[in-house]
Protein backbone atom coordinates (compact mmCIF):
# COMPACT_ATOMS: atom_id res chain seq x y z
CA UNK A 1 0.00 0.00 0.00
CA UNK A 2 3.10 2.30 0.70
CA UNK A 3 4.24 2.11 -3.22
CA UNK A 4 0.60 4.01 -3.78
CA UNK A 5 1.83 6.98 -2.24
CA UNK A 6 4.06 7.73 -4.59
CA UNK A 7 2.29 6.86 -7.59
CA UNK A 8 1.80 9.97 -9.93
CA UNK A 9 0.02 9.84 -13.66
CA UNK A 10 3.37 8.97 -15.14
CA UNK A 11 3.60 6.14 -12.99
CA UNK A 12 -0.11 4.51 -13.36
CA UNK A 13 0.09 5.17 -17.07
CA UNK A 14 3.21 3.31 -17.29
CA UNK A 15 2.23 0.50 -15.04
CA UNK A 16 -1.18 0.37 -16.22
CA UNK A 17 -0.06 -0.72 -19.94
CA UNK A 18 2.58 -2.90 -18.87
CA UNK A 19 2.45 -6.24 -20.42
CA UNK A 20 2.41 -7.96 -16.73
CA UNK A 21 0.23 -6.15 -14.44
CA UNK A 22 2.37 -4.56 -12.21
CA UNK A 23 0.39 -4.15 -9.13
CA UNK A 24 1.22 -8.11 -8.85
CA UNK A 25 4.86 -7.29 -8.67
CA UNK A 26 5.63 -4.73 -5.78
CA UNK A 27 9.33 -5.09 -6.42
CA UNK A 28 8.60 -3.53 -10.13
CA UNK A 29 6.00 -0.57 -9.33
CA UNK A 30 8.86 0.51 -6.82
CA UNK A 31 11.55 0.90 -8.65
CA UNK A 32 9.08 2.45 -11.41
CA UNK A 33 7.61 5.07 -8.64
CA UNK A 34 11.40 5.48 -7.53
CA UNK A 35 12.32 6.02 -10.68
CA UNK A 36 10.00 8.71 -11.85
CA UNK A 37 10.08 10.38 -8.60
CA UNK A 38 13.87 10.83 -8.51
CA UNK A 39 13.69 11.95 -12.45
CA UNK A 40 11.00 14.69 -11.30
CA UNK A 41 13.85 15.98 -8.18
CA UNK A 42 16.42 15.90 -11.08
CA UNK A 43 14.28 17.71 -13.55
CA UNK A 44 13.76 20.17 -10.99
CA UNK A 45 16.94 20.71 -9.83
CA UNK A 46 18.30 20.85 -13.62
CA UNK A 47 15.04 23.31 -13.95
CA UNK A 48 16.44 25.76 -11.30
CA UNK A 49 19.94 25.54 -12.49
CA UNK A 50 18.99 26.36 -16.07
CA UNK A 51 16.85 28.87 -14.95
CA UNK A 52 18.98 31.21 -13.08
CA UNK A 53 21.00 31.32 -16.64
CA UNK A 54 17.77 32.53 -18.37
CA UNK A 55 18.19 36.44 -18.97
CA UNK A 56 15.50 38.32 -16.52
CA UNK A 57 13.59 39.57 -19.95
CA UNK A 58 13.25 36.21 -21.10
CA UNK A 59 12.08 34.83 -17.56
CA UNK A 60 9.36 37.18 -17.34
CA UNK A 61 8.40 36.35 -21.22
CA UNK A 62 7.99 32.86 -19.89
CA UNK A 63 5.12 33.43 -18.13
CA UNK A 64 2.96 33.83 -20.53
CA UNK A 65 3.80 30.38 -21.79
CA UNK A 66 1.51 29.01 -19.27
CA UNK A 67 -1.38 31.02 -20.58
CA UNK A 68 -0.57 29.73 -24.32
CA UNK A 69 -0.71 26.19 -23.10
CA UNK A 70 -3.79 26.63 -21.67
CA UNK A 71 -5.37 28.00 -24.59
CA UNK A 72 -3.58 25.81 -26.57
CA UNK A 73 -5.88 23.22 -24.56
CA UNK A 74 -8.68 24.59 -24.55
CA UNK A 75 -9.83 25.74 -28.07
CA UNK A 76 -10.18 22.25 -29.63
CA UNK A 77 -12.28 21.55 -26.92
CA UNK A 78 -14.36 24.93 -27.36
CA UNK A 79 -14.67 23.44 -31.38
CA UNK A 80 -16.50 20.21 -30.25
CA UNK A 81 -18.43 21.86 -27.41
CA UNK A 82 -19.43 25.49 -28.49
CA UNK A 83 -22.13 25.94 -25.26
CA UNK A 84 -18.81 25.66 -23.46
CA UNK A 85 -17.53 28.92 -25.77
CA UNK A 86 -20.32 30.64 -24.16
CA UNK A 87 -19.20 29.72 -20.03
CA UNK A 88 -15.67 30.22 -21.01
CA UNK A 89 -16.52 33.77 -22.51
CA UNK A 90 -18.67 34.70 -19.44
CA UNK A 91 -15.70 33.67 -16.72
CA UNK A 92 -13.11 35.60 -18.65
CA UNK A 93 -15.46 38.77 -18.58
CA UNK A 94 -16.64 38.13 -15.06
CA UNK A 95 -12.92 37.92 -14.52
CA UNK A 96 -12.14 41.47 -15.97
CA UNK A 97 -14.35 42.96 -14.55
CA UNK A 98 -12.97 41.26 -10.58
CA UNK A 99 -9.61 41.76 -10.80
CA UNK A 100 -9.50 45.23 -10.44
CA UNK A 101 -10.69 44.76 -6.78
CA UNK A 102 -8.71 41.35 -5.81
CA UNK A 103 -5.97 39.55 -6.05
CA UNK A 104 -5.78 38.13 -9.90
CA UNK A 105 -5.75 34.48 -8.46
CA UNK A 106 -8.68 35.04 -6.41
CA UNK A 107 -10.52 36.95 -9.15
CA UNK A 108 -9.93 33.90 -11.81
CA UNK A 109 -11.13 31.75 -9.14
CA UNK A 110 -13.80 33.20 -8.31
CA UNK A 111 -15.10 34.22 -11.77
CA UNK A 112 -14.83 29.98 -12.85
CA UNK A 113 -16.57 28.89 -10.03
CA UNK A 114 -19.34 31.26 -10.18
CA UNK A 115 -19.67 31.08 -13.72
CA UNK A 116 -19.51 27.54 -13.71
CA UNK A 117 -22.49 27.10 -10.92
CA UNK A 118 -24.71 29.09 -12.78
CA UNK A 119 -24.33 27.12 -16.03
CA UNK A 120 -25.23 23.53 -13.49
CA UNK A 121 -28.12 25.74 -12.60
CA UNK A 122 -29.24 26.88 -15.63
CA UNK A 123 -28.71 23.16 -17.47
CA UNK A 124 -30.22 21.58 -14.58
CA UNK A 125 -27.91 19.06 -14.36
CA UNK A 126 -27.36 17.95 -18.10
CA UNK A 127 -24.05 17.57 -19.64
CA UNK A 128 -22.83 20.64 -22.01
CA UNK A 129 -24.52 18.04 -24.96
CA UNK A 130 -27.53 17.42 -23.64
CA UNK A 131 -30.52 17.95 -25.69
CA UNK A 132 -33.37 19.15 -24.55
CA UNK A 133 -36.93 17.25 -25.88
CA UNK A 134 -39.87 19.88 -26.37
CA UNK A 135 -41.92 20.72 -23.91
CA UNK A 136 -41.26 18.58 -21.21
CA UNK A 137 -37.80 19.58 -20.26
CA UNK A 138 -36.03 16.31 -20.02
CA UNK A 139 -32.81 15.00 -22.45
CA UNK A 140 -33.87 13.62 -25.54
CA UNK A 141 -31.90 10.74 -26.91
CA UNK A 142 -31.30 11.78 -30.20
CA UNK A 143 -33.54 9.09 -31.45
CA UNK A 144 -36.67 10.03 -33.13
CA UNK A 145 -39.86 7.54 -33.42
CA UNK A 146 -42.42 7.31 -36.12
CA UNK A 147 -43.33 10.61 -37.77
CA UNK A 148 -40.17 12.28 -36.73
CA UNK A 149 -41.31 12.47 -32.40
CA UNK A 150 -39.26 11.77 -29.89
CA UNK A 151 -39.81 8.49 -27.79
Amino acid sequence: MALYAGMTDEAFAAASFATAPAAGRPAALGTLVFAIYLSWIMGTAAGIAAGALVPADLRAAMAAGLYALFVALLVPGLKARPAMAWVVSAAAIVNAALSPFMPAGVALLLSILCVAGGYALVAGGRGPDATVSAGDGRRGSGRRGPGGMQP
